[in-house]
Parts: structure tokens; C-alpha cells; sequence
């Protein structure tokens, strides 16, 4: 598990409780099929790697003693490309959940022990998994302290040694841990930057972290911000490494307020605004017998729908119909707008080429350019209100002549009239609205 409170330690605790299971099952035969969703999800006969493609995870997934038809096929009902399993199996379980994945359109990243054991001891995992068509990747570490990054990062090439196509996974901690768990350090450079060199940025298929903004005191965290802005500059500065970050859909009561539909809509919409091409849902399945007080997920601790999981499917739909889009798309910076913006993050400057008329309209603005298309201009907007739809009237810079929405239903571009310098917008709580502009 991976959430923070106090000194924001209990999760990576959690993530490491390992409920090995003794029992063996027979594997189910394997459906020999090649659906249209496998292809999509970057299998290798459509993509030179699995990161080409807009991916959305889940987290804590359906625990082995859970792994059947029905609740995967809610998974795949609610959009999902890939699970995360970060407890450890046998291969004979792993490979149960990879056909039950690859029967319903999935992935999965599994975690088999021998991860942590000698070249021949990795070698022999990937070649149990590599060629299934469920496979996802593989686990490594979640939230590695300062000494541990050495560790995760020779295993991290020691696996693309072999498999360069699935995911080596590891998640990094937030600023929040510094100095209680990381120590007194430049979060930044000594640990950031630092577990990029290690890996390699040719290599780091993508830039991961996690940090939840719902608090329980009814607050949104600032350094939910300031943390999405480093892995975002991080990764430009290095190459263009492609990022990831937990979306937050549990609460843990007295710490972190479980979320409701909207506060899932303005998760999702910002961190898209921040340049996210791998969001995953923490979590998905309800936790239990972690020792913390989880209110329910997405998926209760009985395997029911819970009331999030209508928003949580539209989301994960509105985000692969934009994720083609959002795969060309460099975030290159993410304004605030308003009158109380947030320490460590950047106003929107006074000659931006889309601004509110209304100074204090509490917004995020991002700067998008798509290269593909020459350099062309793209802004996500995002209402920072949780609780009310908002109607803004924003300033069109002169030289821009045509502006269009990009649509959340099929992709296509909407034109948008331009009258007098200005467009009127009306954005829902938490929603988020992708725009592109010419000329360049």
C-alpha cells in the first residue's frame, strides 16, 4: 500500500506485507485469442514497446483467492490496461493471473521472488513470463529508500536485460518523506535525479511517483503539486522520459478523506494537465487485514461495485479516448491562476496565450505542444473547484486564428468561436478541457 500520513511511512510497509500463498492451481488453458483491446495495450506485434501506448493501472487488483471472470471482467469493463501485483506468487500463480488477464483484455505486473535472487534466478523468471500475452511486468520495489536505490536499479537493467519490452516496476517516494525516511537531502537531485542516472534515462521506461492530495480535513495537499511539477521538469530535462503517478480513490480515516466523484474528476484532469501518460488508481480492491482503517475503493472487500466505480469507469473511458492525443503531447509548463495559489508552483503569466478575464478564477492552465503537428499549441484547463461548476470568460491571444476542443467522446477537434478576442467556457467541478490552437 502506498499511502503517506505522520511521517508517511505506512504505506511502503504495507506494500512490502507479502501474503505468500501455498496453494497451487492447475493454470486454466490459455484463450488463444488476439483482442482488439491486447493489441491496444501495445502488445508486441502493434508497438515497439509497451509504453508507446496511454496506460491506466490499478493498484492492490483482486488478490489471487479473487482472480475469476467476474471480477475481471469488471476490470475490463471499467477500462483498465494494467494491473499491479505486489505480492508475491508462485509461477504457477503468476501464471494464472496472466491467462485470467490476457482472457479479459488485461495486463498484469506480477511479483515472483526470484526478482531478488541471482542472474540465473532473474533469467529463468523472465523466460517463465515474457511471451505471455497478460504480461504486463514485473514487480521490483515500491518506494525505495536512498540506500536501496543501487539494489533496484541493478535489478531494474538486469531484467531489460533479458525482456525489454514489459515494465520493470518501481515507484518512488514523495518529498513528504524527506528527511523522516529519506534523510536530510535535495529531493530533487539526490534522489530523483539521482535514481534516474542509476537506471539509465534511456532505459526508465517511466518516471514514477506517488503523492494524494485528499486530506481528511477536507484540504487538498499543496505538495501534490510541486511533486507531479519535479517528475514532470525531471523527465523533460532527461530525454522525455514518460511519467506516472497514483490517482487517489480510498481514504484511511483520520488521514485521508475518501474521495468522491468530482475529487476523482480534478485527480485525473491534473495530473493529465502535468504531462501523467501511466495513471494508476490507488487503489482499486478494498484492503483489508493491512492494520489501517481503508474506507472503501473503487471495489469494496467483497468484490462489489462500490458508488466510484460508475466515475472511475467514465474517467478511465474519457482518458483512453483522449490518450492518443495526450501520447503526442509534451507538458512543457502547468500554471495556477487565482487568488491563493499554492507555495512552489507557477502563476500564470500576464501575456499567456489562453487567460481568464477574472483574475481570481482558480484554474489550471497548462502549456502543451504537440511536435508531431510542428510545434502546435495545446492548453488542458482545469477547475480547481470541488464543489461548483464554474463560467469563465478567457482572453484569446490576437495571433491565435482557430482554436478547437479536443473531444472526450471520440477524439475528434470541435471548432471553437473565437468573438472579440475571447471564448466563454464552462467547466463542471474537477473537469478538465484539452485545447488545441494555430497557429503555431
Amino acid at each position: 500500500m502506498k499511502k503517506y500520513y505522520s511521517v508517511l511511512l505506512i504505506f511502503s510497509l504495507i506494500v512490502m506485507v507479502s501474503c505468500q500463498k501455498n496453494v497451487l492451481e492447475d493454470r486454466d488453458p490459455l484463450a488463444l485469442k488476439v483482442s482488439e483491446k491486447i493489441a491496444s495495450l501495445g502488445g508486441r506485434s502493434s508497438a515497439a514497446d509497451i509504453t508507446d501506448n496511454f496506460q491506466i493501472g490499478v493498484f492492490w487488483p483482486p488478490t489471487y483467492a479473487d482472480v475469476n471472470d467476474t471480477t475481471f471482467s469488471h476490470l475490463a469493463q471499467g477500462n483498465v490496461d494494467i494491473l499491479q501485483y505486489v505480492i508475491t506468487y508462485s509461477e504457477a500463480e503468476n501464471l494464472f493471473i496472466l491467462d485470467k488477464s490476457a482472457d479479459h483484455g488485461l495486463r498484469s505486473i506480477i511479483f515472483d521472488a526470484r526478482a531478488y535472487g541471482t542472474d540465473a534466478d532473474i533469467a529463468a523468471m523472465v523466460a517463465a513470463y515474457e511471451t505471455h500475452p497478460g504480461l504486463a511486468g514485473y514487480y521490483i520495489k515500491d518506494e525505495p529508500n536512498m540506500p536501496q536505490l543501487d539494489w533496484a536499479a541493478t535489478i531494474y537493467n538486469k531484467i531489460l536485460s533479458h525482456d525489454s519490452f514489459h515494465l520493470p516496476h518501481v515507484n518512488l517516494f514523495p518529498d513528504l518523506v524527506v528527511p523522516s525516511i529519506l534523510g536530510p537531502i535535495n529531493y530533487e537531485t539526490d534522489y530523483v535525479q539521482a535514481w534516474i542516472n542509476k537506471v539509465g534515462a534511456s532505459n526508465l521506461k517511466y518516471l514514477s511517483v506517488d503523492v494524494y492530495p485528499f486530506r481528511a480535513d477536507g484540504s487538498l495537499l499543496n505538495a501534490y503539486y510541486t511533486n507531479l511539477d519535479i517528475i514532470r521538469k525531471l523527465a523533460i530535462n532527461n530525454g522525455g522520459i514518460k511519467t506516472s503517478a497514483y490517482l487517489q480513490s480510498i481514504g484511511i480515516t483520520g488521514h485521508y478523506r475518501r474521495p468522491n466523484a468530482d475529487e476523482l474528476k480534478f485527480n485525473v484532469y491534473s495530473m493529465l494537465a502535468y504531462g501523467i501518460k501511466y495513471p494508476v488508481w490507488f487503489t482499486y480492491f478494498t484492503p483489508i487485514n493491512q492494520g489501517e482503517p481503508f474506507t472503501n475503493a473503487v471495489i469494496d472487500s467483497l468484490g462489489n461495485k462500490t458508488d466510484l466505480y460508475t466515475p472511475f469507469q467514465q474517467l478511465n473511458k474519457e482518458m483512453k479516448t483522449l490518450g492518443d492525443r495526450l501520447m503526442r503531447l509534451q507538458s512543457y509548463n502547468v500554471y495556477h491562476s487565482g487568488t491563493s495559489i499554492p507555495a512552489g508552483v507557477e502563476a500564470l503569466p500576464a501575456l499567456h496565450y489562453i487567460k481568464p478575464t477574472d483574475s481570481s478564477a482558480e484554474l489550471l492552465i497548462s502549456h502543451m505542444k504537440d511536435w508531431s503537428e510542428g510545434g502546435r499549441n495545446y492548453a488542458m484547463l482545469v477547475n480547481k473547484s470541488l464543489t461548483l461548476s464554474k463560467t469563465y470568460t478567457f482572453q484569446i491571444a490576437g495571433w491565435i486564428t482557430d482554436m478547437k476542443e479536443i473531444s472526450k467522446v471520440d477524439g475528434s477537434e470541435i471548432p471553437i468561436s473565437i468573438s472579440g478576442g475571447t471564448v466563454t467556457l464552462t467547466l463542471q467541478p474537477g473537469e478538465g478541457r484539452l485545447f488545441a490552437f494555430l497557429p503555431y
